[in-house]
């Protein structure tokens, strides 16, 4: 995140600060990790507007589930903890102004189904801390689907940041339900559309 001329940028504890030398000038940013429905910018913008693209990283010990039971009764993705190294969740970073940290957690339910979890990640050669959700215990349900709209948002991102063939080719064989919300899933897939028309990332 460049400064204006004269500023320094440093990265440290999950913030970014640019510190000016005249006169304080002070931007706080986080470390997102974004895995399911928010890997495309073009999604998470919609949810934190300041969202830029930094990297695409592995969260080890982990693997990606649909079974967080989302608001609207269907399934969300996890990154559920295995403790076994080989298991690996592939995601993005990306860094947020702290003032867009709230409207996240809002977005994707904090404290009502998902909690926020603290990693530490290599950011741009660094070990960074980072912040991502992890779904609680208590709202996990195996026996639930995703709506089609919502394993498209995670299928759509995955392919935009290239991710492994076997990887996305995993995620689409997902078993996923026609959202009864005709409205809900029409508003999706039209993000869906405009996602696949975007020739690059921004």
């Amino acid at each position: 995140m460049p400064g204006r001329a004269g500023e320094k940028t440093v990265i440290r504890g999950g913030l970014i600060d640019n510190d000016g030398g005249d006169g304080v000038t002070v931007q706080r940013c986080f470390f997102y990790f974004a895995y399911g429905s928010n890997l495309h910018p073009r999604r998470l913008r919609e949810r934190a507007p300041s969202a830029r693209l930094v990297q695409v990283s592995g969260l080890s010990g982990h693997t990606l589930r649909f079974h967080k039971r989302g608001q609207d009764g269907s399934a969300k993705c996890d990154a559920l903890p295995t403790g076994d190294d080989a298991d690996c969740v592939i995601g993005v970073v990306y860094v947020i102004e702290a003032r867009d940290k709230a409207l996240l957690d809002g977005f994707e339910g904090l404290g009502r189904g998902y909690n926020e979890d603290r990693l530490t990640l290599s950011v741009a050669g660094d070990l960074q801390p980072v912040f991502t959700y992890l779904a609680d215990p208590r709202y996990i349900d195996r026996s639930l689907r995703p709506y089609s709209w919502y394993k498209e948002l995670v299928v759509h991102g995955a392919r935009a940041h290239a991710f492994p063939r076997a990887y996305v080719d995993g995620i689409a064989a997902m078993p996923a339900i026609a959202d009864p919300d005709q409205g809900r899933a029409q508003s999706h897939f039209s993000l869906i559309a405009a996602m696949a028309r975007d020739t690059q990332l921004f």
